[in-house]
């Protein structure tokens, strides 16, 4: 958060989805992946000035510094902390599997009906299909150990890639 490149840049509007299938469970629904755009401070703070508020782009920041530090205050003293009201950043616990006695503590985060009602509208851009088709990267001639197209008949080659069968 220390950068000040202000220049605006308008995003694309839309959303590009990835459509998975699930293998664990037939019966299952196919799940979406998001491809995301992460809007950092700096491009908030250019979206502000394009009102022509008036207000200094180094006044905004400072002060979003002030409110990002207390917020991991609040969060470091164990506290729920509403963000805007776009939701609220909260602790959650977790016990280690080996050792009872140690437990760690993260932070999750549930966002506000309004921040949910916000991008109920939003486009879908693209929705793609998974690539699910075998891909070879490597062949290795394991008699020659050399890598190609070149393989020996009758010893063994070993065989790189994803999403490869055994058949």
């Amino acid at each position: 958060m220390n950068k000040m490149n202000l220049t605006y840049e308008d995003t694309e509007s839309g959303v590009n989805l990835t459509r998975h299938k699930s293998y664990f469970n037939e019966a299952a629904a196919d799940y979406l992946s998001v491809q995301r755009k992460t809007a950092d401070i700096e491009s908030l703070i250019a979206t502000i000035q394009k009102k022509d508020t008036g207000i200094n782009p180094y006044m905004i920041m400072y002060c979003a510094t002030l409110l990002k530090e207390a917020v991991i205050t609040k969060l470091s003293a164990g506290n729920a902390v509403d963000v805007f009201g776009l939701g609220t950043f909260y602790l959650i616990a977790y016990p280690q599997k080996d050792d009872e006695s140690k437990t760690t503590i993260s932070v999750n985060f549930t966002p506000s009906q309004e921040a949910r009602d916000a991008v109920s509208g939003v486009d879908i851009s693209t929705l793609q299909q998974e690539n699910t088709d075998p891909v070879i990267t490597a062949l290795k001639n394991l008699y020659t150990k050399q890598e190609g197209d070149v393989l020996s008949a009758g010893y063994s080659v070993r065989v790189s890639g994803t999403r490869l069968r055994i058949a």
